[in-house]
């Protein structure tokens, strides 16, 4: 499955009628060229060739659908010293040598010796990432070749060292690398450090005031294993990288990113659950929630649906990054403070609604949409302090520099 595809049908007017075309005969203008999905061998064997030469090979993972055969490849190649595995929650990979949180290790890392994480052999695979900390330690410190495996062929220069495009799905190119590992040290100072940060991220999470960050650990603890998860733009998907719990669950992720907007979040989740059994949840902060509001229009309502609505009150991210957090325009501007609540929005669509104020209201709540019992849609609206949020996570930041 390579992908959405857009086809445009051409109506004419009268639109009232209808016509039997089953034994019209189809147009025979149109013929269909095999694409070659393989690598030429003399290809290959130069691509393996030069990885056994290295002793630092990174894989960074960004956007991918659920792919077991990735996933197992990828799996049995992170056994090799010499290899670290980068990935995201829309990377949808999970393995026990696989490092989650990519920002909490880039800012582990800042007072290190960056030339012992530096890589020799980048490897990116799959569509955006979305860690910004992850292309600035990248963009500082050079691999001295960087090949991006992807089917679509696509030609962006993330990290400013490309040297090589595979067109090809990494499922196909990945397991000629299995059984390449060399000695080196590469892969366990990346597991050392995350396991160690990990602690860190821990004990300060069992001493936080509710927030965004102690509110997303409530909602992907109460995930249902192996369910689907929908995450909007900006903080939300920012906000589940930092979380192991997304991984450990073996959630299938998806994030209608588009180009950094906030369009159609809730269509999208609502059109995902219409077309699965599963359980599928959508955490959406409140002006992509509201923006998308038209999306509960839908009938009729999959009632595997359920709505998380992180409300407060406005676009936070902006008062976490450095330029607009300083500006005095960022209260009317850039953040686009409102009082806004959804719950009259659950009453008009006939929507169960929930309003949680604190821990113990969400973790309530949250037990009882996710009960295997409850069958409905629903909207779970939690509300955290706009000013109290971004300080925690910074906070959060300043630990894991202090520990390091």
């Amino acid at each position: 499955e390579a992908g959405p595809v857009h086809i445009n049908f051409p109506l004419r007017e009268p639109l009232y009628e209808t016509k039997d075309y089953s034994n019209t005969a189809l147009p025979k203008q149109f013929s269909t060229i095999t694409t070659l999905l393989e690598l030429p061998e003399f290809e290959l064997s130069a691509l393996k060739k030069k990885w056994s030469g290295y002793s630092k090979i990174l894989i960074v993972s960004g956007l991918l659908h659920p792919n077991d055969k990735i996933n197992d490849a990828l799996t049995k190649i992170s056994e090799q010293n010499q290899v670290a595995v980068l990935t995201e929650t829309t990377s949808n990979l999970f393995g026990d040598n696989f490092n989650r949180s990519i920002d909490r290790l880039l800012v582990g890392i800042e007072g290190k010796e960056a030339s012992d994480f530096q890589p020799d052999l980048l490897i990116s695979l799959g569509g955006p990432v979305v860690s910004k900390k992850i292309k600035t330690f990248l963009r500082s410190n050079p691999p001295q070749e960087h090949w991006h495996v992807n089917a679509s062929n696509d030609y962006i220069d993330t990290f400013k060292s490309l040297s090589k495009i595979i067109p090809i799905s990494p499922e196909k190119l990945l397991p000629s690398f299995v059984g390449l590992g060399s000695e080196g040290n590469y892969k366990s100072i990346w597991r050392e450090l995350d396991q160690s940060l990990l602690k860190v991220f821990k004990n300060f999470m069992s001493k936080i005031e509710f927030s965004d960050l102690k509110a997303f650990d409530s909602i992907l603890n109460h995930l249902p294993q192996n369910s689907h998860l929908q995450l909007a733009n900006s903080t939300t998907v920012r906000y589940s990288n930092l979380f192991d719990a997304v991984a450990n669950r073996k959630l299938s992720c998806y994030s209608n990113r588009g180009t950094s907007g906030i369009d159609g979040t809730i269509s999208t989740a609502v059109g995902a659950a219409a077309t699965s059994d599963k359980i599928t949840t959508v955490i959406s902060g409140d002006l992509s929630f509201f923006y998308d509001s038209n999306a509960l229009w839908i009938t009729p309502m999959p009632q595997n649906l359920r709505i998380i609505v992180i409300n407060n009150k406005g676009g936070n991210i902006f008062r976490i990054i450095d330029g607009p957090s300083r500006t005095e325009e960022l209260s009317e501007f850039f953040e686009a403070k409102h009082n806004l609540s959804a719950e009259h929005l659950a009453l008009t669509f006939g929507l169960d609604y929930y309003n949680c104020k604190n821990n113990k209201e969400l973790n309530n709540s949250l037990k009882e949409v996710f009960n295997p019992q409850y069958q409905s849609a629903c909207i779970v609206e939690i509300e955290t302090n706009n000013e109290l949020t971004p300080s925690i996570l910074k906070d959060y930041f300043k630990s894991l520099k202090n520990q390091a």
